[in-house]
């Protein structure tokens, strides 16, 4: 059964041919390929950067596995394991990194997938642009932590959620929410409420009894995992309490929507991609209203549930708790870039409807391409913002250093320094 597309895009001249669900992996997968191209691009620039004290962290957990988990009462236990076997040819921090940048790879590959089945070949195409520029995804694509692990377990999980609200009785995609409904707190704790949205978006879809039973062993082990991992004290969130004012919220959406980079006429161009969030959802919330119980309705509610729903409820859990840091919700990211490729496909088709010079406006798609300056500054802004002073530091102590020397380092910044001095070519 295929989705009609946002908005009736259908119907305008040069539209995107309906979503179509056969083959969509390969489809996926060759749709996906630039903005995949461009994220392993953006993530490789600043790949060989210092350590911080959590990734510090991550590397010592490869060479203490067991007594990691006890003493992190298995946060981020899945990540810890595949970093351990990763790092067997070397602890390279860049090969130490890499390992986030397939992840983060594999869940563009996976929205590809996701897109091009609900909304189109167009849409796919530049939603996995947009995830391939995105600050957060790339940020977290090559840092070695399990956040980029989670985008790829969130976005598979609204992939698999999406082939059960159209065939409930599909085994592999039965297994495939139960691995990720399992897999998702044993990653991050915080992963089970960007797994909350896709239940939201069942509730707002009607979904029927068949599609419940179907998702309800996935959610049960989620909310199952995540209660027990608290339980034996996986509930520090390992941040300073910071309250949700003003600052705190325009800082979370910029983080989300490019960052800081120029400013044009006292506007800062994140405002724009965030309008284009706005725009997007209303969008998807008008296609709600007409939309038919069941997939069609779903798909309405994917992208705001995904993108608006993701960043909202840690906005909330900070106001309750606070000391959420925003890359607890970076899972949102993948649903954002949905929302920006649906609204500016809906801006050029409506130019396309128009009469000229407005139509001629309509055969480049330059609100996308709008969107993708503004996500690109702000990578190049972040990128410069870059810090290598363990490394200066570590090398100034080598150079200066004499048979007999001893160095003493805080115990808080013992972790980072053993990394960066690993780092060096030929330490004394």
């Amino acid at each position: 059964m295929a989705s009609a597309g946002i908005g009736d895009a259908s119907a305008e001249p040069d539209a995107d041919p309906a979503p179509n669900p056969r083959g969509f992996l390969s489809h996926g997968a060759v749709l996906a390929l630039p903005g995949c191209v461009l994220l392993f691009a953006l993530a490789w620039w600043g790949i060989g950067r210092d350590a911080w004290f959590d990734e510090a962290f991550s590397v010592a957990a490869t060479q203490q596995l067991t007594e990691t988990y006890e003493r992190t009462a298995y946060t981020m236990a899945t990540y810890y394991a595949q970093l351990t076997l990763w790092t067997q040819p070397t602890l390279d921090l860049r090969w130490v990194r890499l390992l986030s940048v397939v992840h983060a790879v594999a869940a563009v590959v996976a929205l590809g997938a996701l897109a091009s089945r609900c909304f189109g070949r167009r849409v796919a195409v530049w939603a996995c642009l947009f995830a391939g520029a995105s600050l957060m995804v790339v940020r977290y694509a090559h840092e070695a932590r399990s956040f980029a692990f989670v985008i790829l377990l969130v976005t598979v999980g609204w992939l698999a959620t999406d082939h059960l609200v159209e065939e409930p009785s599909h085994r592999g995609w039965l297994a495939c929410h139960v691995i990720v409904g399992l897999a998702s707190p044993l990653t991050h704790g915080m992963a089970v409420f960007a797994l909350a949205m896709q239940a939201v978006a069942l509730l707002v879809a009607g979904a029927g009894r068949r599609v419940w039973y179907a998702t309800a062993p996935g959610w049960a082990l989620a909310v199952l995992t995540t209660g027990y991992l608290y339980r034996i004290g996986g509930s520090d969130l390992g941040t300073p309490p910071v309250d949700t004012d003003l600052t705190f919220v325009r800082a979370f959406l910029g983080g989300f929507h490019g960052g800081e980079s120029f400013e044009l006429a006292g506007i800062e161009p994140w405002h724009g991609v965030f309008a284009a969030s706005i725009y997007g959802a209303v969008l998807c919330l008008v296609r709600l209203r007409s939309a038919p119980k069941g997939l069609d309705r779903f798909r309405a509610a994917l992208a705001p549930a995904w993108g608006v729903g993701g960043i909202a409820v840690i906005l909330v859990l900070n106001s309750v708790r606070p000391g959420v840091h925003v890359r607890y919700a970076v899972a949102a990211a993948p649903g954002l870039a949905l929302l920006w490729a649906l609204a500016t496909e809906h801006v050029r088709t409506w130019l396309l409807a128009r009469r000229q010079p407005l139509r001629l406006l309509g055969r480049a798609p330059l609100a996308a391409l709008a969107v993708l300056v503004v996500l690109l500054a702000g990578q190049v802004e972040y990128h410069d913002g870059i810090s290598n002073q363990w490394r200066s530091l570590v090398e100034k102590i080598a150079d200066e250093s004499e048979l007999g020397d001893g160095v003493a380092v805080p115990g808080a910044h013992r972790a980072v320094f053993d990394v960066a001095w690993s780092r060096l070519d030929d330490p004394p």
